[in-house]
């Protein structure tokens, strides 16, 4: 059970569903979401602590000792709920094709990706080896390490598992770097309106010229 902090009812909701779900305290989530022309294909990591291991929510029935029953149908309503955020998120990017989802919170906040587009040239399998991979330092099994290397060139059998994404802080280093955005914002505006009342004289002179030009008329 965690608690996310948000305002956005999309959001708000997962928190309930997963915590439907897990039986158990959760601080990092994972999520990758497909769209297929039938119904979203997904995978739900999560774990608990800097220092655990992320695990597959399907895992759960034997990890917990949950009904199977139960579990299918909070599983079947998570799929809906993706159908409803996919919904929002192409709403939200003005009807762009929503194809794949990648959500994690980490820090009680929601950190979300959006893609109009999938790489083709793999099967769902293999891009789901290279998000566990690239995003929580998963790997599986041996046909994902062979997924990654080939994608990568290499691989670091070694990484540490935990959510790459970090939400963002509003750090004093950060409220002094708006701070100067300012300034040179002021600056702009005050050199562009140095430059403007300098083309204003030039006018100015130049209308002088041609007046003394035609004798004062």
């Amino acid at each position: 059970m965690a608690k996310i902090k948000t305002e956005n009812k999309y959001y708000i909701q997962l928190n309930e569903l997963i915590d439907e779900i897990i039986p158990e305290e959760w601080t990092e989530l994972a999520v990758y979401v497909e769209f297929p022309k039938t119904s979203p294909v997904f995978k739900v990591y999560f774990r608990k602590g800097e220092n655990g291991r992320f695990f597959e929510i399907k895992d759960i029935p034997e990890k917990y000792s949950v009904a199977k029953e139960t579990f299918d149908e909070q599983y079947k309503k998570l799929g809906s709920f993706f159908f409803d955020l996919r919904r929002a998120y192409e709403k939200e990017f003005k009807g762009r094709d929503c194809k794949a989802i990648s959500l994690f919170v980490v820090e009680e906040e929601v950190v979300s990706d959006y893609a109009n587009s999938i790489e083709e040239k793999y099967t769902y399998e293999k891009r789901l080896a290279i998000w566990k991979y690239k995003e929580i330092g998963v790997i599986d099994n041996p046909d994902d390490a062979t997924a990654v290397e080939k994608h990568f060139g290499s691989i670091d059998r070694g990484v540490v598992q935990g959510v790459k994404r970090r939400p963002y802080k509003d750090t004093s280093s950060m409220d002094e770097f708006k701070e100067l955005v300012e300034i040179v914002r002021s600056n702009l505006w005050r050199f562009s309106r140095i430059g403007r009342i300098k083309k204003a004289m030039e006018i100015s002179k130049e209308r002088e010229y041609q007046k003394y030009r035609h004798g004062g008329k």
